[in-house]
């Protein structure tokens, strides 16, 4: 370490990179052991994480090659029969959307959980309801899009068993199905409530030093985005979550942030 790196060691000033040096007297909450397990643990997360952006890419690619009017519309439109009908035809696609879709939450549980253990052992004070958070909300986002298939199945599979095949029986169909609402209502919903529980992550990330402020500026807009404009809510969290990834197999430009080798809470700067 230079003359300066020493000065601003012991004056606790920020180093060149932007990042907190540690103060005198400090020491890591972190063992060396504990430093190489979680480094492996991190790969894997890293893993899980890519995978989740591959299959919301995937999701998002299936409902691209869908026909238009493959969805029904549930306040009764005029194109709710031929939405019926439709969907019937593209069973398969759908099932694709719902399912990578579903897939991709899933994998974000083990992907959440070991950031959020990362940010606990070197801040003890992280709530462990982040923790809970991060097993719940992408579970119940998950299973929403399972719901969500099933339900308009249902009624496909009851409008097609029905004797009067006319726009009538569509729109008491799908007027009746409760399951059918509350599964649309539970879509429009969980893009949102996802983006609260990436924000909440990204914050504690950033505070601990895990990422910088960029990434950590990134996830935070993931709770605001998907209420301002919908469609670039899932870009925001595919960039958030992409990026964090990176870190965790260190290929970021100029490396991890110094608080992953510290042991301890290094939070940026700048």
């Amino acid at each position: 370490m230079s003359r300066k790196g020493r000065q601003r060691e012991r004056e606790g000033r920020p180093s060149p990179n932007g990042y907190s040096r540690a103060r005198k007297g400090e020491e890591p909450l972190m063992s060396s052991e504990q430093l190489v397990t979680e480094g492996r643990r991190a790969r894997l997360a890293g893993v899980a994480g890519t995978l989740a952006v591959v299959s919301i890419i995937a999701s998002l690619t299936a409902a691209r090659s869908l026909v238009e009017g493959a969805a029904i519309d549930l306040e009764g439109g005029a194109d709710v029969l031929e939405g019926l009908r439709q969907f019937q035809g593209s069973r398969e696609t759908v099932a694709a959307v719902y399912g990578f879709q579903s897939l991709a939450y899933l994998l974000l549980i083990p992907f959440g959980l070991f950031l959020w253990s990362a940010c606990r052992a070197r801040r003890p004070e992280v709530s462990r309801w982040l923790a809970r958070a991060s097993v719940l909300i992408p579970a119940l986002a998950a299973l929403s899009g399972v719901v969500a298939f099933l339900a308009l199945s249902g009624v496909v599979a009851a409008f097609l068993a029905a004797t009067d095949q006319t726009e009538a029986t569509a729109l008491a169909l799908t007027s009746e199905s409760g399951l059918l609402r509350i599964s649309s209502a539970a879509a429009e919903t969980a893009p949102w409530v996802v983006g609260v529980w990436v924000a909440w992550l990204a914050y504690e990330l950033m505070r601990t030093g895990l990422t910088t402020r960029s990434v950590a500026v990134f996830g935070i807009a993931a709770a605001v985005v998907p209420i301002i404009a919908p469609a670039v809510g899932t870009g925001v969290l595919i960039g958030w979550a992409g990026s964090v990834a990176i870190i965790l197999f260190g290929y970021w430009p100029g490396g991890r942030p110094p608080a992953w080798e510290a042991g301890r809470p290094l939070p940026p700067d700048v």
